[in-house]
């Protein structure tokens, strides 16, 4: 028996039944996403730029009022890695008010400013701060204050995000110009691809 194709096997068993299950939930012609969250591949994915754990950017905030915030000026790179191919259908940053968050104690409020231009790029896996330029975003975005405070989930469209297995969002400057830019939420939602 190949111990490897059966831990394999089994992950493809999980998927089905996810999908199975979500296509069963389904109304007409409705379309069910999930949180992407749990395919994530968190030894591949990082971020550049940043202070921060990746797994606290994915969390509620309910469940954490931890944030991310970028090291040396005010741009971020977040890249994931997907376990299985996934097709993405919305997006959505969460940025709460710097008083509200719970680990900025030894940067001064004052220098930090939530995101502003947003873009997302798809299966580039060694893209950089460098060479991110030469490329065009497959999905780009200014958000505005009230997107960041209600948690808006904006549509990506379709023919950009199928099978997805890399995804890097860059997050180009913050809301009033300051040093450094913080968030505290990103959600990705789509459906799993099983391979």
């Amino acid at each position: 028996m190949n111990i490897n194709n059966e831990a394999s096997n089994t992950r493809a068993m999980q998927l089905h039944r996810l999908n199975k299950n979500l296509t069963e939930k389904k109304n007409g012609s409705e379309n069910v996403e999930i949180n992407l969250k749990c395919n994530i591949n968190f030894n591949e994915s990082s971020l550049l730029n940043c202070r921060g754990e990746l797994i606290n950017l994915l969390n509620s905030v309910e469940e954490s009022k931890d944030s991310i915030y970028s090291d040396v000026d005010e741009q971020i790179i977040i890249k994931f890695s997907f376990l299985e191919p996934v097709i993405l259908s919305k997006f959505g940053v969460k940025a709460l008010e710097i008083d509200e968050c719970s680990n900025h104690r030894e940067i001064e409020g004052s220098e930090l400013s939530k995101p502003k231009t947003v873009k997302i790029y798809t299966n580039l896996p060694l893209i950089d701060f460098n060479e991110i330029d030469d490329f065009t975003p497959a999905y780009s975005r200014d958000f505005k204050e009230c997107d960041l405070k209600e948690f808006t989930e904006f549509n990506l469209p379709g023919s950009k995000f199928h099978r997805v297995k890399h995804l890097t969002i860059f997050i180009q400057d913050n809301q009033d110009s300051k040093e450094k830019t913080y968030l505290n939420k990103i959600v990705l939602l789509g459906n799993i691809i099983p391979s």
